[in-house]
């Protein structure tokens, strides 16, 4: 997407969503049209100048939302979804013919402390995992100047970790914690309990990083392990499954939001969701609402 948000006098987190096709050699776009009968809002050729002047790396199709005041991704996704949806033989049958790659992707504007809720429900994952897609998520926060007490004596980088969630399990889940590559220490933790449902957490150590890619594909290793059993439980227990992406984000960076289409897939096989929550520095405790402290 080319067009930014103009936020000037704006005091509105405001969110875009989009559906994007690439294809790495020349394709005819209005293939893509005529097949979803979609007007997309831009296309590009691969070779063609974009608007810094530099030429497009691919060919692109692109149908998305306007930026809309928002504070969950969901209000923009739901629209491009309705539009796509009954038409995933027809993405599935474009991609194997043509070598296409789908994504999903959301830009938006944060202002101040205003982040919108960033979860993957089962619903738009399995509608991702069925075309072979991947999601992306775009922050900027805005105004440029850094509040005061976001300021920090010592330069640090935005740090990462991974949550699974098991929800509706009366004891531990049967999943051997060590199987977590990235952390010999993993452990369950059992979260508040209700009168409905436990709560169990499996999660990554905290690490320095701004990308969640590493720590998310181990995650999604680890389940992949145990992914007969974790489809099973599910059933049997009727347990509910989701993936917590947690970033302490410091000196104003933005981080990479990225699920490819391989994390995309398996969360489509266990019946998981996947959310992103970002914490500002100087929140203290910033686990503690989702017991992870």
């Amino acid at each position: 997407m080319d067009v930014a948000l103009t936020t000037h006098d704006n005091e509105d987190t405001c969110i875009s969503a989009e559906f994007w096709c690439l294809a790495e050699d020349q394709f005819d776009t209005q293939i893509l049209s005529e097949e979803l009968c979609l007007i997309p809002t831009s296309t590009r050729k691969k070779g063609e100048l974009t608007q810094g002047k530099i030429p497009a790396p691919d060919t692109s199709w692109e149908i998305s939302t306007s930026y809309e005041a928002s504070l969950d991704i969901n209000n923009q996704l739901l629209p491009l979804l309705r539009m796509l949806d009954g038409k995933q033989k027809i993405l599935q049958d474009l991609k194997q013919e043509h070598n296409l790659i789908y994504g999903i992707e959301f830009f938006i504007y944060a202002y101040e402390r205003q982040i919108p809720r960033m979860k993957l429900t089962q619903e738009t994952i399995q509608f991702m995992s069925e075309i072979g897609g991947m999601a992306m998520i775009n922050i900027i926060i805005y105004p440029d100047d850094l509040p005061p007490n976001l300021e920090l004596k010592a330069p640090q980088g935005t740090s990462i970790k991974v949550a699974f969630l098991v929800k509706g399990a009366d004891t531990q889940p049967d999943l051997n914690p060590q199987l977590l590559q990235v952390s010999s220490h993993a452990s369950w933790i059992q979260g508040e309990q209700t009168s409905d449902e436990a709560v169990w957490y499996l999660e990554t150590l905290e690490e320095e990083t701004d990308d969640t890619e590493e720590l998310l594909l181990a995650m999604i290793n680890t389940l992949k392990e145990e992914k007969e059993s974790l489809i099973s439980q599910k059933e049997e227990q009727n347990l509910s499954y989701e993936i917590v992406v947690y970033a302490h984000v410091r000196n104003r960076q933005e981080p990479a939001i990225t699920a490819k289409e391989n994390v995309i897939s398996l969360l489509h096989e266990i019946g998981a969701t996947l959310e992103f929550v970002l914490f500002y520095a100087s929140e203290e405790n910033r686990y503690e609402d989702d017991g992870l402290i």
